[in-house]
């Protein structure tokens, strides 16, 4: 018998699969992001990375439960003086 699994619909990692001695149970790994989410974490952070949150098809901006996503995508390209609290 094959076990049922969830996988991310962009990368295809395995993100939730069925336990093998409960049917129906499931054990999610960290990536998935729960819900009806059919996209794993890491590329779910990328597509925050890369698009404008008013074209977005997952989250409704200004209530997007992803927005810490696109916050700390975004501060990974602050200069590092800034992200210290230093002015130049």
């Amino acid at each position: 018998m094959k076990r049922k699994t969830i996988n991310c619909q962009v990368c295809g990692c395995e993100m939730a699969w069925e336990k093998p001695d409960e049917s129906g149970s499931f054990i999610a790994s960290s990536c998935y992001l729960g819900d009806n989410w059919l996209i794993c974490h890491d590329c779910m952070a990328e597509h925050c990375s890369l698009t404008n949150c008013y074209g977005c098809k997952y989250g409704k901006y200004p209530d997007c439960r992803f927005l810490y996503l696109k916050k700390r995508c975004s501060d990974d390209s602050i200069d590092i003086t800034e992200a210290k609290g230093m002015r130049k």
